[in-house]
């Protein structure tokens, strides 16, 4: 999963405009949402003793980053209170999401640097930590999934949108981990140490598929339905409740300043 950007020369070259145009599309409507969004934190009304009083749309965009690695949102500790189901789902779905974005922000630099400043071994750490955060990313969607689907609590609120999203995250997620196991499958699964979650992958498909070579094809038709998936994620994130995740760490601050 962290060759995001060393596979791009897979996509045929006759298809390569449309491609970026899409990867550009995305970013443009994920830029405009979020600043929609964010201009509409700036219209509200200003309470005396509110924390975040006078908050400039600069201030709030760099509170919303900073915020996400502080404790209320890294570990969760107000929704463990309420939920442990919940509270570990939430931090398999936050963390996983934060090392596989550190880890496309690690590729990509990779991909346009003109030298290798990674080891060979400490890539293959990057690829082990990006493996395993990867699979807890996974497993938090499928308990969203099967909270959402099958055992909802008796009080659930929910958009219309949700159960979209969390399909539409989840086959991005699991469409990685295909083509992770099938280039594994092609090598012979020889770094299944390495990629643990992967191999595990490769190792399912080879035993139903049979065809080594068969998977080996599959590979960049894969790399196109993933990343397709990806641009629909990346654009569709701040009209979705998954903007939440910026969202939150500025209302949880708020509230802290508040009560003390």
């Amino acid at each position: 999963m962290h060759q995001i950007f060393q596979s791009l020369p897979l996509v045929p070259a006759s298809f390569r405009p449309f491609f970026y145009g899409m990867a550009a599309l995305a970013l443009a409507l994920f830029a405009l949402g979020t600043f929609d969004r964010v201009w509409l934190w700036t219209q509200g009304r200003d309470r005396a003793n509110d924390a975040l009083a006078g908050a400039r749309l600069r201030e709030l965009l760099k509170l919303s980053v900073v915020k996400l690695f502080s404790r209320d949102c890294l570990l969760a500790p107000r929704t463990f209170a309420r939920s442990r189901v919940r509270g570990a789902m939430l931090i398999g779905i936050v963390w996983g999401s934060l090392i596989l974005f550190a880890g496309v922000l690690l590729s990509a630099l990779l991909y346009v640097s003109p030298v290798a400043f990674l080891s060979y071994d400490a890539a293959r750490a990057v690829a082990f930590v990006m493996d395993v955060g990867g699979g807890w990313l996974l497993a938090g969607l499928a308990v969203a999934l099967a909270r959402r689907y099958w055992f909802h609590p008796a009080r659930w609120v929910s958009a219309p949108g949700d159960g979209f999203l969390l399909i539409l995250f989840t086959v991005v997620v699991a469409l990685g981990f295909l083509m992770e196991g099938v280039r594994l499958a092609g090598t012979g699964l020889e770094l299944a140490l390495w990629y643990p979650v992967g191999a595990g992958t490769g190792a399912l498909l080879l035993a139903l598929v049979g065809d080594r070579a068969a998977l080996v094809a599959s590979y960049p038709w894969l790399y196109l339905l993933h990343a397709g998936a990806a641009f629909a994620l990346i654009a569709y994130v701040p009209f979705s409740r998954l903007f939440h995740i910026f969202a939150a760490q500025i209302t949880t601050f708020a509230a802290r300043s508040m009560s003390q």
